[in-house]
Order: C-alpha cells, then structure tokens, then sequence
C-alpha cells in the first residue's frame, strides 16, 4: 500500500509541477507577486507537497508529521534555490523547473532519513 500511495503521489506532483510551470509560462498572473517569475508559487507548491507527502507515507502522528513536512519543505525550497540559483545556473537554464525537482528530491530523501532514524531509534 506504501510503494501505491508513492507512486500515485509522485505522479500527483509532477502532474502539479508541470501545471504550475505551464501556467508561468502562459503568463498567468495569478502565479507572479510583482517581478518573481513565479518563484513564490513553486515555493508554496513544494510546502503543500512536502506536506502531503508526510502525511499520507508516514507511519504515526499525521498532524506532527504534517508541520514536519512543511518545516522539510522550507528546507528543501531553500537548499533547492541555493543549489539552482547560485551553483547551477550557469551550466542549466531551466533553474525555474531544477529548483522544483531538486526540491521534491530533497524532501523525499528528508522524508525517509526521518522514517530511517526513527526506525532504528526504537
């Protein structure tokens, strides 16, 4: 049932990445806050998702697992912008759609270093 939700809620997210960058480049202005290029609508999709995410695959708590993976989602947004923005963005020019992968990745890999520690914590 784990490796179902995973795969439903991977197809889940890139089916709202690919909707979010269509709608940036379509110019919807319901996705730009002044001249951001849409940077704060892919930072709070990755927040909802990361906390999704937790939810529904974590074992326990859903509501502590939940702020959880909001606080992994800020994270991962902002190791994501570092790496896309200040280290990548000479090599690849489509830093707006590396910043959401690299995002979803890092939460991911937060998601199950969490399930990890507290697995072998017991």
């Amino acid at each position: 049932m784990k490796h179902l939700s995973l795969i439903i809620l991977l197809i889940l997210f890139a089916a709202t990445i690919f909707f979010i960058e269509q709608r940036i480049q379509a110019y919807d202005m319901r996705f730009y806050w002044g001249k951001d290029n849409g940077l704060f609508a892919r930072f709070e999709s990755i927040c909802v998702m990361s906390s999704i995410f937790f939810i529904f695959l974590s074992r326990g708590e859903k509501i502590i697992s939940g702020i959880i993976g909001l606080i992994a989602g800020i994270v991962s947004s902002i190791l994501s912008a570092f790496i896309t923005f200040f280290i990548l963005y000479n090599w690849i020019k489509l830093s707006d759609l590396a910043f959401q992968i690299i995002s979803v990745v890092l939460f991911i890999i937060l998601f199950y270093l969490r399930e990890y520690y507290l697995k072998n914590k017991k």
